[in-house]
């Protein structure tokens, strides 16, 4: 009944049930791929995953703002301007795609280094996986139709996993299994999710650098601020020691990501929600922290209790001593939680620009305090950078999300750009 009523409320919508379910799906899939990767290949082969990973999320930067200005758009506008949008995501798409695709094709060519083409091959395919989720959920949200194309998609993604875990002896290669995924996940986009929408790439493009410019400019900016406690501290651990220690930061890391998928997932959904209100935009935000913040207090209870036993269920014994590194991970998802809906009130009320600076000046603290980590702290060094850097993200959201009134009324501040 309560369920019922908070669904009628309009708190808690279909397109929350429904976006909750799909993303379930799709981080069961990530989860068993990740752990698929290790049991597989090993840790040196999951270590250039963990980096093409990073690399693939740092290039999604470009994208970020795209996102949320896509999302926070009311269904009508999205109807008009469908095509143009999709444009401008296929041809964001397939400029990051090329980029390491045409570095794969001639650095094979020319012979270079295993590791180098394990890397390239790994950040192709987590472009292709994680560079089209949240657009394609967006696109199917905004479009009425997020039941069943998302759950195909991510059956599709789910079996694929289960393929690289259970029958990997099948793939050729490390590369093979990366490059495989990449071109069933584009492939499969192209099929289910755009076939009733006729991409406008050449105005999507011209939308991109007019239009949106102004929210996509600053976001992507504060999106490359934040890339020093989200990305960096994989790199650095890359260089400075050995690849057990990148294996232990990812793997561990990826028995929390189911949780911060589940919220992006839902973000989707209240961003949605949040664009078509009418009033209480400030009740919607608070409802919004209180349900990530007990999704985070259910999810990490059991990593906090039983962290041994887990790592040695996923892993085996080759990670077993990575407790401490798993239970650490808690703060930073908790925090990463805690985002999301206060970015919401900013960048609905087009609060990016300061929002973006500020975060340039958390994001230089947390470099000068991210090489000595990382050097002397190891795996346990690079994620206090991580929760470092998300808790000062945290605090500045939280300032600028509230400094609007209760209202919704937004204070007399002088910003001069062209958002639609």
């Amino acid at each position: 009944m309560k369920i019922k009523a908070a669904i009628s409320k309009g708190s808690i919508t279909r397109v929350h049930v429904l976006t909750f379910v799909d993303q379930a799906l799709f981080s069961g899939a990530n989860f068993l791929f990740g752990v698929g990767l290790i049991h597989a290949f090993g840790t040196t082969k999951f270590a250039a995953y963990g980096i093409g990973l990073s690399a693939a999320l740092l290039l999604q930067s470009l994208q970020r703002g795209f996102n949320i200005k896509l999302a926070l758009i009311a269904t009508a506008e999205f109807t008009e301007h469908k095509r143009r949008l999709l444009g401008a995501h296929v041809a964001l798409l397939a400029t990051c795609l090329l980029l390491p695709g045409l570095s794969y094709i001639g650095l094979e060519l020319v012979g270079v280094r295993e590791s180098v083409l394990d890397l390239l091959a790994a950040t192709i395919a987590c472009i292709a996986i994680y560079f089209q989720a949240e657009t394609n959920r967006i696109f199917l949200v905004k479009a009425g139709a997020q039941w069943k194309a998302p759950l195909l998609t991510c059956v599709t993604f789910l079996a694929y996993s289960g393929a690289v875990c259970c029958g990997y002896i099948y793939l050729a290669s490390f590369r093979v299994a990366m490059l495989g995924i990449s071109g069933i996940i584009v492939l499969f986009s192209a099929i289910v999710i755009w076939r009733e929408i006729r991409p406008d790439i050449l105005n999507g493009v011209r939308q991109l650098f007019s239009v949106h410019r102004g929210v996509i400019g600053w976001t992507t900016l504060g999106t490359l601020a934040s890339s020093v406690y989200a990305h960096w501290p994989v790199f650095l651990l890359g260089i400075f020691h050995p690849s057990i220690y990148t294996t232990a930061y990812v793997a561990t890391r990826n028995l929390l990501q189911p949780l911060q998928i589940l919220v992006r997932g839902l973000d989707t959904a209240d961003k949605h929600h949040f664009a078509n209100l009418d009033k209480d935009r400030f009740g919607a935000c608070l409802r919004a922290l209180a349900r990530n913040l007990l999704a985070a207090g259910i999810y990490c209870l059991p990593i906090l209790l039983f962290s041994g036993a887990i790592l040695r269920l996923t892993y085996g014994e080759q990670l077993v001593e990575f407790e401490a590194e798993l239970r650490l991970w808690i703060f930073p998802f908790a925090a990463i939680g805690l985002l999301l809906p206060l970015e919401s009130r900013i960048y609905y009320y087009k609060l990016e620009r300061g929002y973006s600076i500020s975060l340039l000046f958390s994001s230089a603290a947390v470099a000068m305090a991210l090489v000595p980590l990382v050097i002397y702290g190891n795996a346990i060094g690079a994620i206090v950078a991580s929760f470092l850097g998300y808790s000062l993200h945290a605090a500045i959201a939280a300032r600028y999300a509230f400094k609007l009134s209760q209202n919704d009324k937004i204070y007399s501040i002088s910003i001069s750009r062209e958002v639609s």
